[in-house]
């Protein structure tokens, strides 16, 4: 079983940040800022939770005032580099945590603290505060990250900037109007770092699910411009090509289905168990007169708890057909527990998606 991420927060990790706080704060108390880490309800504690602690007892041990408090964060990550310490990414988040909690009413200290602390972890959650709180203030710095020398800030510009960031705080005004953040992805686009360009492709991803029309416009420009950002743009439009918008679907040359004739030679079984598998079969014929290029997927409505049902799509694959070609294709989906799927038992549904079009599989009763 892997190791749950609140465990990282351990005695390894807080004797190798208190050794190397204690570089730029020699009165920091170790013995009493780990029992105060572990003070109470320590073990019961989740990630999240483990973080705001570890922001709390860090507070406790610095100044009152924020402005007295920063530069201890920030001579602590210049010392950090300079000694050359490796790791502790995660578990340095709680860093941004402490920026959130205790300067928030300070963004112009705080924007310093979090383009330095970035650069141990990633600050892309405590930012979130800042967005909600000074919008336009954040707007600006959002966009001067984005031509920072340091990878690590630039990709913060973006990352941070998501409009459904996972765990991070919702920042509404940019699910309504992405504007702000499609300034910033244009400057990183021809990004040099990998890392970089990938967030922007996340980021657009985002952005697709409440814009879509606005991110196959921009990704149809962006296609063509750079070798690097051609990379881009099929992983920012993975979530419009799942949902089968002709858009998306057309800019890789799988927008048509008008030639396209699908036969299921092995259909699903009528029941399966939990661990069990259902496996399928199909032909795809092409009788058009020209190559198609296809791209098939299968798609399982998952019974939910409340009697609703999910859709969930599986890529399988894609090929270009010449005129009159075809292709068979079999496929098995396993149902093995995993830890981010509950399985409910009752009705399935299952089909595939060809150029997203949808031809039903049949039902299957989950037991």
């Amino acid at each position: 079983m892997a190791t749950p991420l609140k465990a990282y927060y351990d005695d390894t990790f807080f004797d190798y940040f208190i050794a190397s706080f204690r570089e730029v704060d020699p009165t920091l108390d170790g013995e009493k800022f780990k029992r105060d880490v572990y003070a109470g309800a320590w073990e019961r504690l989740e990630l999240k939770e483990r973080m705001r602690r570890a922001a709390d007892v860090l507070a406790a041990h610095l100044p009152a005032d924020f402005a007295l408090a920063a530069p201890y964060l920030i001579r602590h990550t210049d010392r950090w580099h300079r000694t050359g310490r490796r790791g502790f990414g995660l578990q340095l988040l709680f860093l941004g945590d402490f920026v959130e909690r205790y300067g928030l009413h300070d963004v112009e200290t705080s924007i310093r603290v979090i383009e330095k602390i970035t650069t141990l972890g990633s600050a892309e959650f405590a930012v979130r505060p800042f967005l909600n709180r000074y919008p336009d203030r954040m707007a600006e710095q959002m966009e001067r990250w984005s031509n920072h020398p340091d990878e690590s800030v630039r990709r913060l510009s973006s990352e941070g900037y998501r409009p459904r960031l996972p765990w991070g705080l919702a920042v509404p005004r940019l699910k309504k109007d992405p504007a702000p953040v499609l300034r910033v992805l244009e400057t990183l686009k021809n990004d040099p770092s990998e890392t970089v360009r990938r967030s922007v492709a996340n980021n657009l991803n985002d952005i697709g699910k409440d814009h879509p029309e606005t991110v196959v416009e921009l990704l149809f420009r962006w296609k063509t411009q750079h070798p690097e950002t051609e990379k881009i743009v099929k992983h920012a439009a993975r979530t419009l090509l799942k949902r089968g918008h002709p858009g998306a679907l057309a800019l890789f040359g799988s927008g048509s289905s008008e030639y396209l004739a699908l036969t299921v030679t092995r259909g699903i079984d009528p029941e399966t168990a939990v661990g069990g598998t259902q496996a399928f079969a199909f032909d795809v014929r092409h009788t058009g007169p020209a190559e198609q290029k296809i791209r098939v997927e299968y798609v399982i409505y998952f019974l939910l708890k409340n009697g609703q049902h999910g859709r969930k799509v599986f890529f399988v694959t894609e090929k270009t057909l010449p005129p009159g070609g075809g292709t068979h294709i079999k496929k098995s989906h396993t149902f093995r527990p995993i830890t981010t799927r509950i399985y409910y038992p009752g009705i399935h549904r299952m089909a595939v998606l060809l150029n997203g079009k949808e031809y039903a599989l049949g039902t299957f009763e989950l037991k």
